[in-house]
């Protein structure tokens, strides 16, 4: 008999194969550079707040990391995510989820867990929006935790900034986190994630552009003639980095709006893409093209995803 376990590897290797293997090939676009719908300093900052959490010899609360102090912390990245909470004077408060720890078989389990499972009754989210039941379980883990300690954190200015921001898999648990907070805070939450992959079916990819306004940066506008809500979501994509084409399209994913495609790797050349799977960004890349390297690199400026960088500093790589 196949185990849960076994099944979640035979689809994560079936579509490790599908994306090396079976993928279309095209050719990256060379379009001039769009304005990114957040100062840098911005992108650069939730950087540097992720990167703290590969850090675990040094994650100690009191420590400063760019202009955000770290005040809260849980989770050891094995049985649990490691989650990180900071006061910043540009994002407000960060609430920053830690990628796969690759020497741990739990979280490498939960990573390669690639089926579909309905939204969890918690998100408050319509019929047929599915996520990634690894992500989802993972997310969930330590909610009640995270959850406690934002709401006894959090500005109590009405206008006070939540940014919730991870790498990896730790993007796909903020944007899972994210929805959540926003039926607590509306507008107040703001979302930059980095590296990652795809986190649900197309109807949970409509619903985050149309909670999150990642499109609004490209129209200034709306119908009746007055401004739109501004845009509260944006993910980043450095170069060939392969795992924003996982899990894979054939297997019901989608990635929903607001990439910003870093390119060249490691490069202070963006372009923000407009739609769902825009062919622009790293759709583009074809399957031959794909590197491991750019998933651990510079993210504005900031390195991301790599435990020797510790502890973390803002801007090391500009």
């Amino acid at each position: 008999m196949i185990t849960s376990q076994r099944l979640s590897l035979l689809v994560g290797l079936l579509s490790f194969l599908y994306v090396w293997f079976w993928r279309e090939p095209s050719t990256p676009a060379w379009n001039p550079q769009t304005p990114l719908p957040f100062p840098e300093t911005h992108y650069a900052q939730a950087a540097g707040c992720v990167q703290q959490t590969y850090c675990p010899a040094s994650n100690i609360v009191g420590l400063e990391v760019g202009d955000a102090q770290l005040i809260w912390t849980v989770g050891d990245s094995d049985a649990q995510q490691r989650v990180n909470i900071y006061r910043s004077a540009s994002l407000g408060l960060v609430v920053a989820y830690a990628g796969t720890n690759v020497t741990s078989k739990t979280s490498m389990a939960i990573n390669n867990d690639y089926l579909l499972d309905k939204a969890d009754p918690l998100l408050g989210l319509p019929a047929g929006v599915k996520v990634e039941g690894g992500a989802q379980r993972a997310w969930k883990l330590h909610w009640d935790e995270v959850l406690e300690a934002v709401q006894r954190e959090e500005p109590h200015d009405p206008a006070g900034r939540i940014t919730v921001t991870g790498h990896s898999m730790g993007a796909q648990l903020a944007i899972i986190a994210s929805v959540a907070l926003e039926k607590l805070y509306k507008e107040r939450v703001y979302v930059l994630t980095f590296g990652q992959p795809r986190v649900g079916n197309r109807a949970f990819a409509n619903y985050i552009d149309s909670t999150f306004h990642p499109n609004a940066a490209f129209t200034s506008s709306n119908s009746s003639g007055s401004s739109t809500l501004p845009p509260h979501l944006s993910y980043v994509a450095n170069g060939h980095d392969y795992t924003a084409s996982l899990p894979p399209k054939i297997l019901g994913y989608r990635h929903f709006s607001g990439q910003v495609f870093i390119f060249p790797a490691n490069s202070s050349t963006y372009r923000v893409l407009q739609g769902q799977e825009n062919r622009d960004g790293t759709a583009s890349i074809w399957w031959a093209g794909y590197s491991m390297d750019d998933h651990q690199g510079a993210f504005m400026g900031t390195t991301l995803g790599d435990i020797h960088a510790c502890p973390a500093r803002v801007g090391d790589r500009f």
